[in-house]
């Protein structure tokens, strides 16, 4: 239904009511709706929506006020995040991308939250080595850090994948060592350490 009136909102701008013309917020209420709608439609479609408002604003000045920020593309890794579908991650991690090079300012840098979506989307599919991958170009990154539920993330997205578990465990084992060291957000918790213990007794048991 959002997308419905944001469509009926362009047609009668084009059609020379200027009152109703959509802008940034306009497009971005949808994509928070769409966001939050957990399927693939609405993640194909929120995508089109964010393509829409590129092609747009880079075309014409008269919309560079729906220029995507932030927001935009953090709403459209979002409802690729939430899709356990194939390929979805893929997506939300190719949708980082694009925001990673329209970063022209402070305001368009992805931050820990940004990632930690893409995280999640390759943990769902049970895969750590490209959930590996993000976390060590987040630790090698000057604008964003890795928090707990980074490592907690990737920790998971080992413990699912075949094979994964001596991964699972050294990422146990990092947390720990820094919650030694004064860091209290990264303490473990049993979630973590259940999913470590059978991802090493289902890969000993694989082994045998």
């Amino acid at each position: 239904k959002a997308v419905e009136i944001l469509l009926d909102m362009e047609r009668r701008s084009r059609a020379g009511d200027s009152d109703v013309r959509p802008n940034l917020l306009t497009f971005n209420t949808v994509l928070n709706v769409l966001s939050k709608l957990q399927s693939k439609a609405a993640a194909l479609k929120a995508e089109e929506l964010l393509l829409k408002m590129t092609t747009l604003s880079k075309a014409d000045k008269k919309y560079l006020d729906i220029k995507p920020d932030l927001l935009s593309f953090t709403c459209v890794i979002q409802a690729w995040s939430d899709v356990k579908i194939e390929g979805a991650a893929a997506r939300a991690e190719a949708i980082l991308r694009q925001l990673e090079k329209a970063k022209n300012s402070i305001a368009f840098i992805p931050d820990v939250i940004v990632y930690n979506k893409v995280l999640v989307s390759w943990a769902r599919c049970s895969n750590g080595t490209r959930a590996d991958a993000l976390l060590r170009e987040m630790k090698n990154s000057v604008s964003v850090e890795p928090d707990a539920f980074s490592y907690k993330t990737v920790l998971l997205a080992w413990s699912q994948q075949e094979g994964g578990a001596k991964k699972a465990a050294s990422i146990l084992q990092l947390m720990e060592k820094k919650y030694r060291s004064g860091d209290t957000s990264m303490k473990p918790d049993q979630l973590c350490r259940k999913a470590v213990a059978t991802a090493l007794e289902k890969d000993a048991c694989t082994i045998k």
